[in-house]
């Protein structure tokens, strides 16, 4: 089975205000989320059920989400950035076959990209929607965070053959290359945010109740 991963940036926001904002909106729509002790469980990093929040680093704050929560991270940012007056970046990976982000700014949906944009379309018409749909503005993201849109283009590119096929990173100085789909952490970089080095170093835990693959929102045009 292929990675699935649901990892989101917001900033100016306390660990403590963004964990009881995604637990009211859990709430909201009858699905339980408590926090947990970090020693709770034998203090393994083991349930897939959990949503771990790093402190801030460079005034963005990073909550990785529970496993296969990739259809419900945007719906959960676009709340969660309404509620708390705030950007918010998201990424999810699908399978390990592609990678996708968000930009939201007070609840509004600035940008949209994935790698594989046409991944669940059918026939060529859809196929080009989609592309549109999820092909990426890099002048849009730098008018929220000020991010020159040249250091953002270079990974708004589209899976093709010539990148799978030979080494090519967006700049010299990433840890990637644009067909992995850690390249996203690269990208993120660029923005002013930090994927955690150590995903045990959480500063704050919360348990979903099991249901919640089945109760929270799934945007209509999720990819």
């Amino acid at each position: 089975m292929g990675l699935f991963l649901a990892v989101s940036a917001f900033r100016n926001q306390p660990v403590q205000s963004l964990a009881e904002a995604a637990a009211f909106y859990a709430a909201t729509h009858g699905v339980e989320c408590r926090p947990v002790d970090r020693h709770e469980s034998h203090g393994e990093f083991e349930s897939r059920n959990d949503a771990f929040i790093f402190s801030p680093v460079d005034e963005w704050t990073v909550a990785l989400w529970p496993g296969y929560f990739n259809i419900h991270d945007v719906e959960l940012c676009r709340h969660l950035s309404r509620k708390l007056k705030t950007v918010a970046s998201t990424v999810h990976v699908y399978d390990g076959d592609y990678w996708a982000h968000s930009l939201l700014d007070n609840g509004h949906l600035v940008d949209r990209f994935a790698s594989v944009p046409d991944y669940f379309a059918e026939g060529e018409v859809d196929k080009t929607n989609m592309r549109t749909l999820w092909a990426g503005h890099a002048e849009a993201i730098s008018a929220v965070l000020g991010t020159p849109a040249e250091s953002i283009a270079p990974y708004l590119v589209p899976q093709s053959p010539e990148i799978e096929s030979r080494p090519v990173r967006a700049f010299e100085d990433d840890r990637f290359e644009l067909a992995d789909l850690w390249v996203f952490t690269d990208f993120w970089r660029r923005l002013g945010i930090q994927y955690p080095d150590d995903v045990t170093s959480f500063t704050a835990r919360l348990r979903f109740g099991d249901d919640y693959r089945e109760k929270l929102p799934v945007s209509d045009d999720e990819l």
